[in-house]
């Protein structure tokens, strides 16, 4: 194995350049009109907004807190409201925890390890996937890697500055996502446990983070109750069943791949065996123990956001889907990425290979996600071609709002419960989704309108006929 050796002289070269190529990949993935419905709510802020109390108000009446959003509005001020601009926002801290990667954890552990890390944060179906969505969630992936990483290095060498890092990263969590918030809460709860049956005197210290965690994130506390008395209240996340939960275990390895689903379940497994036999053999090597551990533990804070997702849903109402635990997956990838860069290196080259070919796989479904599964192209294409002054577009599907206001004129946009088809219009362009309310025919007759078929068209999830209605003619 010479060559890995020669390889690992290069090491800076190659992680370097495996996250430029991925930075590459995933900018690729940027230049379309595809967005989902919580995208579109995002576009809608920005576009009410003018200023940081603007968001930090608006937010206030949704369910999430205010921090991605006014992070966007940062970048839209300057450079202007493009969806392509802001779904580079969304990999920009992928990159960075990528960089980590190639610094912190390099440095920390091992070349394999950061090489692994920058792999597994690449090529995981569902980071990929969320890297170019117009949302929170790679900013909380990069916040709560960065928490764990200051939890570690304060529980080891007591920083000060390792504490500071840890309560600033964990108060970003909290202001951008409330299930990072829970991550944090259990990365700050191991920490506390960690201190207090080792290293009381540290305790102190921790207290002054989580004192000025409180501080800082006081001025949002109001409006977090109102959010949560609001979700209480009614939400739209179905009941959680053991067949919802079983299926969690399958999203994080959704993957077109042959095999590659399963073989990365049984990878996960082998991780978990590695460190724990590790822990046992090294439980009186205090350094290596204490590495061991902090592995585990990585694996264990998405295992406890998870569960306390599923409790809190039990006890309130169903609040959790499985996109929540996004946050974790740096974690989960630091655990996956320290257990096996002990693997032999033949073993360790094929399990690179492996991710590689995943890489592959992966890219060209979300490719496919976001360029073709969608008719977006055709139906503006067809309104800029056939949408005249004096038209109108109704719509039947309410929970999809803010998708057609994106996407159309919103002064033309009617519900079909507001639409008054008495009123005189050249053209009604009715987008018709299924099982949803219609025009009836005593409506149509009785306004003189006739309904044609024109064709079938879809916007992310939504699939819907589009009709013309307009005056019959003789």
């Amino acid at each position: 194995m010479k060559y890995f050796n020669k390889i690992k002289q290069y090491k800076n070269i190659i992680l370097w350049g495996l996250i430029i190529l991925f930075a590459g990949a995933y900018v690729s993935l940027s230049f379309n009109n595809n967005i989902w419905g919580d995208e579109a709510y995002t576009i809608d802020l920005l576009r009410n907004c003018r200023s940081m109390g603007d968001v930090w108000l608006f937010t206030a009446q949704d369910v999430h807190p205010p921090l991605y959003y006014m992070i966007v509005q940062v970048f839209t001020n300057i450079f202007g409201l493009h969806l392509t601009l802001l779904k580079i926002v969304s990999i920009i801290p992928i990159l960075i925890t990528m960089a980590i990667g190639a610094t912190y954890i390099t440095k920390k552990y091992h070349f394999k390890t950061g090489l692994l890390f920058i792999l597994m944060i690449g090529v995981i179906p569902c980071s990929m996937e969320y890297a170019v969505q117009v949302r929170m969630y790679s900013w909380t992936i990069l916040f709560v890697t960065i928490c764990g990483l200051a939890s570690y290095e304060a529980y080891v060498n007591g920083k000060n500055k390792a504490y500071l890092v840890m309560g600033l990263s964990g108060v970003a969590c909290a202001y951008t996502h409330y299930f990072a918030f829970v991550s944090i809460l259990w990365i700050y709860g191991l920490l506390f446990l960690a201190l207090l049956f080792t290293k009381r005197k540290e305790l102190l210290k921790w207290l002054f983070m989580v004192m000025g965690s409180i501080l800082l994130f006081s001025p949002w506390i109001p409006f977090m109750k109102g959010q949560v008395s609001g979700v209480s209240g009614s939400y739209w996340i179905p009941e959680i069943t053991k067949k919802v939960i079983v299926s969690y275990f399958g999203w994080l390895f959704e993957t077109k791949l042959p095999y590659a689903p399963l073989m990365l379940q049984i990878l996960f497994l082998v991780a978990i065996l590695l460190v724990t036999i590790h822990i046992v053999r090294n439980r009186k090597n205090k350094e290596a123990f204490i590495e061991d551990i902090f592995a585990l533990c990585c694996l264990l804070i998405p295992i406890l956001t998870i569960t306390t997702g599923v409790v809190l849903s039990q006890i309130i109402r169903p609040i959790f889907i499985i996109r929540y635990v996004m946050p974790c997956i740096g974690l989960l990838c630091l655990f996956f990425a320290k257990a096996m860069s002990r693997l032999d290196k033949k073993t360790f080259i094929a399990l690179v290979l492996f991710c590689i070919c995943l890489g592959f796989v992966d890219y060209e479904n979300t490719y496919q996600e976001e360029y073709l599964s969608t008719t977006v192209d055709e139906i503006e294409e067809f309104f800029q071609m056939n949408l005249g002054e004096n038209d109108v577009i109704v719509y039947n599907f309410r929970t999809y709002d803010f998708i057609y206001e994106y996407y159309f004129d919103k002064d033309k946009l009617i519900y079909i419960e507001d639409m008054d088809f008495s009123v005189n219009f050249d053209n009604i362009w009715f987008l018709d989704t299924a099982f949803n309310l219609e025009p009836s025919k005593e409506t149509l007759e009785a306004n003189g309108l006739s309904m044609f078929h024109i064709g079938n068209y879809n916007i992310e999830y939504n699939p819907f006929s589009l009709y013309q209605i307009c005056k019959q003619t003789n």
